[in-house]
């Protein structure tokens, strides 16, 4: 929101591939500005924010299916799925590989993102994370993301506790390695504090 109204009809978000030719999903400036100014003015606050959560609606052109985790078949609308994609955008293949073209795309066209996302009510994407970043608990699916997603809506959360705990290091390259990730650390915290 804060970025919207500092920066209006600017903000645009994209969805997409390095197997895509251009972006899957978009959603507009006029969008972020709409959400943003809803938002501040205390309307349709919950449709707003979901809206700006997620990445926009397909792109003309642009077919998405939700193929659910354990590969059982299609998600129904709502329900998170690993989104597959078909479009004349999306590669035909991989130059030379060819057990990695016909993992990834299947005999009608569909390419397998590897993404979790799934398609709301009015059209808009949500992603959720990777379909390999899944970690299997107790016959449950736990996804990080959604995990932290989670977290930080509740403000009783430790923030910290999100944080990866790495043992001290006990080598000259290990220790220079930490001092850079606690200076970028520090930069990003200084950007977001914008």
């Amino acid at each position: 929101v804060t970025a919207a109204t500092r920066f209006p009809h600017c903000l645009v978000q994209y969805y997409g591939l390095s197997e895509a030719l251009a972006p899957l999903a978009s959603l507009s400036a006029g969008e972020h500005d709409s959400a943003a100014g809803d938002i501040l003015n205390g309307r349709n606050t919950f449709q707003a924010q979901h809206i700006l959560e997620s990445t926009g609606r397909p792109i003309a052109g642009v077919e998405l299916r939700f193929r659910s985790v354990d590969d059982s078949g299609d998600t129904t609308q709502g329900n998170f799925g690993e989104i597959s994609v078909r479009s004349p955008v999306v590669t035909a293949g991989y130059w030379n590989r060819p057990e990695l073209t016909s993992a990834a795309i299947d005999a009608h066209g569909w390419f397998a993102t590897g993404d979790l996302g799934k398609l709301d009510a009015d059209g808009y994407l949500h992603l959720l994370n990777r379909k390999n970043d899944v970690i299997i608990s107790g016959g449950f699916n736990v996804y990080p993301g959604e995990v932290s997603r989670s977290r930080s809506q509740n403000r009783s959360v430790d923030k910290r506790a999100d944080r990866k705990q790495t043992p001290p290091s006990s080598s000259a390259a290990d220790a220079a390695r930490d001092a850079r990730i606690d200076s970028l650390a520090k930069s990003v915290e200084a950007l977001t504090s914008l």
